[in-house]
């Protein structure tokens, strides 16, 4: 259920955690110009891709997770495209909060970059996150989200290598905005090492996130890539870098709290893009760009379920409704609840309805996290009025009730490839 390189040897670009409250998170800096190897960066000494390159140990014990999200997750407005990345669920504690989970190195890897991430609302740090990059070898790498704290020794790491090599802010909403902080790194890690925790008693996320890119990977046919980083065209199921034996028991944990993901890949798809059809990812206006927040809402998505792909789902990140998801049964004749992909620029009207299940309403605080096992509700009748004027162009309009008879536009938007 949907509850989110450019050459050889590069990896992702990140942020990092140390002395981080000597910078000043209410200091307002330019946002810098996202250029399409902002998130890759060099990584010298790193071995060549073999089976030997597997990873092979468990970096999260199986006591402290429940399941894990497949790839394709959304829980708009900040995921209103399908994730490009694994979400470990952790197990809860009474009070809504998650047990520590502590995050150890899966084999001998690189660490490429470490991440800060501050959530700033009215001048008040709401909460802090990190998240790290590593390599296992060329070509590959594998990022680590959502560690409430780091170990003391990568803490240390940052210190000593000069502090923080940027910070800047992110705008999201009125009065609110991340302040993010980088630190590149070419560390040797060993296995076992440990790295950081998840979650905790404290801590207001209670997920962590995997997610792998490879190079040596064809580029995914996203119809229009130029809205992608380079890396976003290059997403694998990051349990294959690691050894059948970790990636089996980690598969067998795929799905929702309450069902397993059974259809292949079991570890879930983010690039469901069908070209000339309405399935796959659409935005509003030209200017989208994954990595800002303030874009998030644009988005806008025609795919199957993360879980079960059976079920057609509709999620929209705002701008032609609130931010909402619609699942819907896909029919194979008409044009009430048509599959996605058999939906064309043939001139006709289709209308899509079922229950609206509108993000539910939050502090400013929950509304950034990652709510991807939420109980949905039973939501409202509503439909979407969808016409694709030309391969790349969708005229939409959300409306409440059911289609009915009479497929009318009043105000639709319009959205592109």
């Amino acid at each position: 259920m949907l509850v989110a390189f450019v050459v050889a040897g590069t990896v992702l670009a990140a942020f990092a955690l140390y002395n981080f409250y000597k910078q000043d998170p209410q200091k307002k800096q330019p946002l810098p110009e996202l250029k399409k190897t902002d998130s890759s960066f060099q990584v010298s000494n790193v071995k060549p891709c073999s089976a030997q390159s597997a990873l092979t140990k468990y970096f999260i014990s199986a006591k402290e997770y429940d399941h894990i999200v497949p790839l394709g997750s959304v829980s708009p407005p900040n995921h209103s495209i399908p994730n490009e990345r694994i979400y470990f669920i952790l197990k809860k504690i009474a009070g809504g909060s998650s047990l520590p989970a502590r995050i150890k190195s899966p084999g001998d890897i690189t660490l490429n970059m470490i991440r800060s991430n501050t959530f700033m609302k009215d001048g008040k740090t709401v909460y802090s996150d990190y998240s790290m990059d590593i390599t296992p070898c060329e070509g590959k790498s594998l990022y680590f989200g959502h560690f409430s704290a780091l170990d003391n020794s990568i803490q240390d790491l940052v210190g000593t290598k000069g502090g923080w090599d940027k910070c800047f802010d992110q705008p999201l909403r009125e009065g609110s905005f991340f302040h993010r902080c980088n630190k590149v790194m070419n560390y040797a890690l060993g296995t076992d090492d440990n790295l950081g925790t998840a979650g905790g008693k404290d801590a207001p996320i209670s997920v962590f996130a995997l997610g792998s890119y490879d190079l040596n990977t064809k580029p995914l046919p996203y119809v229009n890539p130029a809205r992608y980083r380079d890396d976003q065209l290059h997403i694998i199921c990051p349990l294959d870098l690691f050894v059948p034996a970790v990636k089996s028991t980690y598969e067998a944990k795929l799905g929702s709290n309450k069902k397993q993901r059974t259809v292949q890949p079991l570890c879930g798809k983010t690039m469901q893009d069908s070209a000339a059809s309405l399935q796959g990812n659409w935005f509003y206006g030209t200017d989208f760009r994954p990595d800002v927040p303030e874009n998030w809402p644009k988005g806008l998505s025609f795919i199957h379920d993360n879980v079960d792909p059976s079920t057609g789902v509709i999620v929209a990140g705002g701008f032609v409704s609130d931010a909402l998801t619609m699942n819907i049964a896909p029919k194979h004749a008409g044009t009430l609840n048509r599959d996605f992909n058999e939906v064309t620029a043939d001139g006709k009207i289709y209308c899509f309805e079922g229950a609206a299940h509108k993000t539910p309403a939050r502090n400013d605080a929950a509304l950034v996290l990652e709510n991807f096992d939420e109980e949905a509700g039973n939501g409202e009748a509503a439909h979407f009025l969808t016409q694709l004027t030309d391969e790349n162009t969708l005229k939409i309009e959300f409306q409440k009730g059911d289609c009915g008879k009479d497929f009318n536009f009043r105000e639709p938007k319009t959205y592109v490839r």
